[in-house]
């Protein structure tokens, strides 16, 4: 995975003696007298695991594991609200049990650190680069696994993706690699993924913003790959005004628009039905 990321960013590959060891964040543990039972609990959802997701409380940093009766559409990033029933502890570690009642995406109250955008050189317009969290070389997912990887293969780095947003939300190649798993599957689902990583680079990128994003400088990949599912997610769900703004949007920020963005705004302004497999990120 290190080396598919590295060769989607046009990077030198990195030898197994200079990749550092991935590292978690060591984050304060939720306790009983954090939480009202007789409430609804809101938390940011961190990761999501086979059988529960893994969260912290709103405006905290403390941490606890929700087991739910379902966890259907329920995307990293979101803030789920939850009735809980239940808490307990297991092995030192707190867990939750409830129904959650709603999620929403508001990233302005996640508490994140926007990713700082580098000026690369002047313009008119300038050209900026969008910090990449996460440097350490295995803290990395190229979102075009989604696509690559036989049937069985996608465990691991569906794993790793969890890992790397449970460690920062802010890693727009994660969403993106989990938006692209879900888009031929549930686009309903898969636009949740991209949403949450455009409104986290729109912490950044403000409305205003009058500067560029090239493709050639490999910060923007992420977010530029991000923007362009999300678009593509619309346009398969037939949202055309929402996927033209998206995908005008994109050319906008990469006018060189290597990728053909173009074509397939032309192709939404049509109102051309959406064929997979037409599209690569």
């Amino acid at each position: 995975y290190i080396a598919a990321y590295r060769a989607w960013l046009g990077e030198a590959p990195v030898t197994s003696a200079s990749a550092a060891t991935s590292r978690g964040v060591r984050r304060h543990k939720a306790s009983e007298d954090d939480l009202d039972l007789s409430r609804p609990v809101e938390l940011v959802v961190l990761a999501i695991t086979p059988r529960a997701a893994r969260c912290r409380l709103l405006g905290s940093d403390r941490v606890i594991t929700l087991r739910a009766g379902s966890l259907h559409r329920v995307v990293a990033g979101q803030i789920a609200s939850v009735q809980p029933s239940k808490y307990w502890t297991h092995g030192g570690h707190p867990y939750l049990s409830g129904q959650i009642v709603s999620t929403r995406i508001d990233t302005a109250a996640l508490g994140l650190v926007p990713l700082a955008l580098r000026e690369a050189h002047g313009g008119p317009p300038a050209a900026f680069e969008m910090e990449l969290p996460g440097r350490d070389p295995e803290d990395a997912i190229d979102p075009t696994l989604a696509r690559t990887l036989g049937p069985g293969e996608h465990a691991e780095a569906d794993e790793l993706a969890e890992r790397l947003l449970e460690t920062d939300l802010r890693d727009l190649a994660a969403h993106t690699y989990l938006g692209n798993r879900l888009l031929g599957l549930s686009p309903q689902w898969a636009l949740h993924h991209y949403e949450v990583g455009v409104r986290i680079a729109e912490l950044s990128v403000r409305d205003g913003f009058d500067g560029v994003l090239p493709w050639s400088l490999v910060g923007n990949r992420p977010l530029l790959s991000c923007l362009l599912g999300y678009g593509e997610c619309l346009w398969q769900l037939e949202r055309w005004d929402e996927a033209e703004r998206q995908l005008a949007r994109l050319v906008r920020l990469d006018p060189a628009d290597p990728r053909d963005v173009g074509s397939r705004r032309t192709a939404v302004q049509a109102r051309r039905a959406w064929i997979d497999g037409q599209s690569w990120r």
